[in-house]
């Protein structure tokens, strides 16, 4: 043996854990400066071997523990040595051996192989090992050697017989004559005893004979009393086993019940449930029914409006048809009536311009008779008038230079009327166009009119084709927001049940990680156990009860995400909640008895492969077994939990727990019904967007259609707008066309008047340039001078006939003028307004109308019809929810009256059952009682077993009561003079 390796810390000037290795099995020899511990280390080894500090007080101690500078104090030290025990000097089966001793202020301990050790043991194992205290020369102090070369004879001696031994053999003579004395004197006290045991043996002596007659009689009392016992512990056991065999039946027929309460609670269930989704299905049939009697009513005023459009549309229809045909003969009469006053117009004008001419032409006639009347005048006056040639010829060349310039003003005058003729030629030309380009512009506008027409209807057909679909796609909305509200109701009670069944830390928590996992977006976190899998609900009671509340632990992927979402917990105080870290996890296979009484649980759930690991942890060491008892046998053969349907539960240690579990309050049912929940939501919120999606594109539809309705509205408006300023413009253009004509004519009449005046201005000029060639002298011919006889009378004539022509021509021009201005004031305007009463009046527009009304009205009777059918309808499924609705609470009061029959008589069994338990109890109390009187009875002659056995219990009670009146004779006797004689013989001995 040999030490391999000393570890400190703590000790002295070792602060640190220092580990000094390796050593030789020979000679090790530690060198090294001063102060560099190597005192320190040898005080080290004599603290754990040597017994020089082994009762140490509390400033010892302290002395021990490192105390350096500018450092904390060290409270504690240990000093180890492992030791090389292959040869098994230290007693003890193995090869290293580990020797600890550990100090404190208030400490002193030993260990070996880090368990604790008390120091006597340490004591005796370093003393079998040749440690020896009365020999403590196996450690060699420094200064010892020195000392013992300075060491006289004597105590030379001493020591050697220290090291020798011989010094423990004369301890241990002092101590062998401190025993010796010590025997002497307990053997003088021994001689006492044996001297007062031999005087009370001779008491006793005397006593022994009623003794012994007394002890028969206890015998025979005692075989009596042991033999009734005995037959009251079998008849005790017989009714114990009456009462246990009655209990079995009463528990099998309690269990019998009450799985025929849980069926007829579970019916009862199903029928609620089937009773709450008829009265669910009732109450919405009814509110269907309600809003089918206002659509029908609805449909109905809809119906009666559409009725009364349709006649209010065919009497207009008839009455604008009426007046169309009025208009449209009126509009034949005034066209007949122009064409007629046209046509005397066209009579007239020639007439008319005719006696104008006539008129200009005697008025040109007269002017000419006047001038020449005048200057014959003149000539005859001449030479009266003037006294000489040359002013005769001045001032007829003063004249002929008026007239001349009077002419060339003319002529300016006459170009530009002419011009002003062209211009207006020009002007009544453009008007004539601008007048066909309107009319052919009207033509188009009216026949696009026409078109939009068909378009307009064909858009508001499919305008009310798309809102009657709009308007039945939000009814179906309406309902599926309704269903979906309904769920979601239901979903929250469900919420609050499970809430209620879990513990209010966990809930909080589970919440808390929710929220957390959302705000700080924390992936891998899978949610509850309770949510990842699903089981058959006959296996709920037995998958709850074994697994507890580690249903609501929460699965994740790694250690760290749980490490996190605690920080996050602990931050916020948001309850404590368990995790199951699938990274830690191991599913570690374990074999399972192949017995069809008991299967693993684990095989009855259904997860994804993935959380393997954690159903493993929760249900993998658990048997679901068939009863109680295959569970207890089970539990003990292969150490592994067992549960029953009922929810019993074996520990594989041994403990059995169990009793009733009420399944109303089942978390796997709330779960079930949670999930169930939120698929027919999911499904139901999935329905209620696609319905939402297609009114969506419904009115998408609607608002294209309406936004062409507009579109086709506003052109529709801006044609009629334009076609009413075409026709306005066109009235302007004939209006503006009248005036240029009449200007032109006015202008033409000035025009051959200025022309008239030009030629005889011409003419006079003309005759004056030939006055001046006459004499002034001269006077008239003969001729000029009848010339000038005649022009007076006929002057006179041509006035009267200009009277008789300008009275024809105003009678003609008033013929004109009052044809002119009944056709345009009166024929043409009424002309205009009849055509725009006949615009207004469009027929097609009322038919489009009527066209629209009767499709709204067989639309309007179609949705009645089929109102009526679904009213019929649903009548018939209301009908059918109310007998189905009475059905259900028949059979629902039937199953309650079940159930409160089997309460009834479950409480029977339980009392029956509480009165066996009492019974059962009582018998074992007294089966206790009997089998104590028989151990208090205490040891028994051999024949007492058999000796009474055939007699009646009558009989045994009467002999026992004579016992008893015979042990009334031995009330005097010392009943413990035979042990006493027996004792103090025994002492003696």
């Amino acid at each position: 043996m040999y030490i391999k390796q000393v570890i400190v810390e703590g000790f002295k000037s070792y602060r640190e854990q220092v580990a000094i290795e390796p050593f030789s099995p020979k000679h090790n020899v530690i060198v090294g400066a001063n102060g560099s511990g190597k005192t320190n280390f040898f005080h080290a080894i004599r603290f754990v071997l040597s017994d020089f500090t082994t009762q140490m007080r509390q400033e010892e101690r302290q002395r021990l523990l490192h105390d350096g500078a500018g450092v904390g104090s060290v409270l504690s030290a240990y000093v180890e040595i492992v030791f090389d025990n292959s040869d098994n000097r230290l007693p003890i089966d193995r090869e290293t051996v580990r020797l600890r001793r550990s100090i404190g202020l208030k400490k002193d301990e030993y260990f070996l192989d880090r368990k604790h050790i008390t120091k006597p043991e340490v004591m005796n194992l370093l003393e079998s090992a040749g440690f020896s205290r009365s020999n403590p020369y196996y450690v060699v102090q420094q200064g010892k050697i020195q000392a013992l070369t300075t060491m006289r004879d004597t105590e030379r001696l001493e020591l050697l017989k220290e090291i020798g031994g011989t010094k423990v053999y004369d301890e241990r003579r002092k101590e062998s004559l401190k025993i010796m004395q010590e025997t002497e004197t307990r053997q003088v006290q021994i001689e006492e005893t044996i001297k007062y045991i031999d005087d009370r043996l001779a008491e006793l002596n005397e006593e022994r004979e009623e003794l012994v007659k007394y002890q028969e009689v206890d015998r025979k009392r005692r075989s009596l009393e042991y033999t009734i016992f005995e037959k009251e512990l079998s008849d005790t056991r017989a009714k114990l086993e009456e009462v246990e065999t009655a209990r079995q039946r009463a528990s099998e027929k309690s269990n019998k019940v009450h799985a025929e309460a849980r069926t007829a609670h579970s019916e009862q269930k199903e029928v609620e449930k089937s009773l709450k989704q008829a009265e669910h299905i009732l109450a919405t049939l009814l509110k269907e029914k309600k809003q089918l009697e206002e659509t029908k009513k609805e449909d109905i005023k809809r119906r009666a409006q559409v009725e009364l459009d349709v006649k209010d549309i065919e009497e207009r229809l008839q009455v604008e048809h009426q007046g169309l045909e009025e208009r449209k003969n009126e509009l034949v009469q005034i066209e007949r009536e122009m064409v007629q006053t046209q046509q005397a117009l066209q009579q007239i004008r020639p007439i008319y311009n005719e006696k104008v001419q006539q008129e200009e032409s005697t008025t040109s006639r007269i002017h000419d008779c006047e001038h020449r009347l005048a200057a014959l005048y003149k000539k005859q006056g001449r030479s009266s008038q003037y006294k000489s040639q040359g002013e005769k010829d001045s001032a007829v060349k003063k004249e002929i230079s008026e007239r001349t310039a009077i002419l060339h003003k003319k002529m300016e005058a006459i170009k530009r009327l002419e011009a002003e003729i062209q211009e207006l030629n020009s002007s009544i030309m453009d008007r004539s166009t601008e007048s066909d380009t309107s009319h052919e512009r009207q033509e188009q506008l009216t026949k696009s009119l026409e078109a939009s027409s068909a378009t307009l209807a064909e858009a508001k057909a499919k305008r009310d084709e798309l809102q009657n679909r709009r308007q039945a796609n939000w009814k179906l909305e309406e309902e599926k927001e309704a269903e979906l509200e309904k769920m979601q109701q239901d979903m929250r009670k469900k919420e609050k049940h499970m809430e209620a069944a879990v513990p209010r830390d966990i809930n909080r928590g589970l919440t808390n990680v929710k929220r957390i996992c959302s705000d700080h977006r924390i992936p891998g976190v899978h949610g509850p156990l309770i949510e990842l899998f699903d089981c058959d609900e006959k296996f709920n009671t037995a998958v709850e009860v074994t697994a507890g509340n580690t249903l609501f632990h929460i699965v994740v992927d790694t250690d760290e995400i749980s490490t996190k979402i605690i920080h996050y917990l602990n931050i916020e105080k948001g309850g404590r909640v368990s995790f199951l870290p699938l990274n830690q996890l191991k599913a570690k296979e374990q074999p399972y008895p192949n017995t069809p009484d008991a299967i693993p649980l684990l095989s009855r759930l259904k997860y994804n492969p993935k959380y393997h690991a954690a159903f493993y942890q929760i249900f993998g060491k658990v048997l679901l077994c068939r009863s109680l008892d295959v569970a207890t046998n089970m539990s003990r053969s292969t150490k592994l939990d067992c549960v029953t349907m009922e929810g019993d539960q074996v520990n594989k240690r041994g403990a059995l727990t169990g009793g009733y579990h009420d399944l109303r309050y089942s978390r796997l049912s709330y779960m079930k019904s949670i999930k169930e929940l939120g698929g027919k939501i999911n499904a139901a919120r999935e329905e209620a967007q696609g319905f939402k999606a297609e009114n969506q594109q419904v009115e998408q539809e609607v608002n294209r259609v309406m936004t062409q309705l507009e579109k086709i509205n506003n052109e529709r408006a801006r044609a009629k707008s334009e076609l009413d300023r075409l026709r306005a413009e066109v009235a302007d253009i004939g209006d503006k066309g009248k005036y240029l004509q009449a200007q032109l004519e006015a202008k033409e009449r000035l025009l051959r008047s200025a022309q008239d005046s030009t030629a005889r201005m011409q003419k006079q000029i003309e005759e004056l340039q030939e006055e001046l060639k006459v004499d002034f002298m001269a006077a008239l011919t003969p001729e000029q001078r009848e010339e000038l006889a005649g022009l007076n009378p006929e002057i006179q004539r041509l006035k009267t006939e200009q009277v008789r022509c300008q009275a024809e021509r105003m009678e003609q021009e008033t013929q004109k003028t009052k044809l002119e201005l009944h056709l345009e004031r009166n024929l043409e305007r009424r002309k205009l307004d009849v055509e725009a009463e006949l615009e207004s009046m469009n027929l097609d527009t009322r038919r489009e109308q009527m066209k629209a009304r009767h499709a709204d009205l067989q639309q309007v009777a179609e949705s009645l019809n089929a109102m009526t059918a679904s009213f019929q309808e649903n009548e018939r499924k209301v009908q059918e929810q109310r007998v189905a609705l009475q059905q259900f609470k028949a059979q629902l009061d039937e199953l309650k009256a079940v159930q409160e029959a089997e309460e009834q008589l479950l409480q029977e069994e339980a009392k029956e059952m509480e009165q066996l338990m009492g019974k059962r109890n009582l018998l074992l109390q007294k089966r206790e009682d009997l089998q104590k009187k028989i151990r208090e009875l205490g040891s028994l002659p051999s024949n007492a077993f058999d000796k009474y056995k055939g007699k009646a219990a009558k009989e045994l009670h009467r002999m026992l009561q004579q016992c008893n009146e015979a042990f009334k004779k031995f009330s005097h006797v010392n009943k413990k003079a035979l042990d006493q004689f027996l004792q103090f013989t025994q002492q003696r001995e």
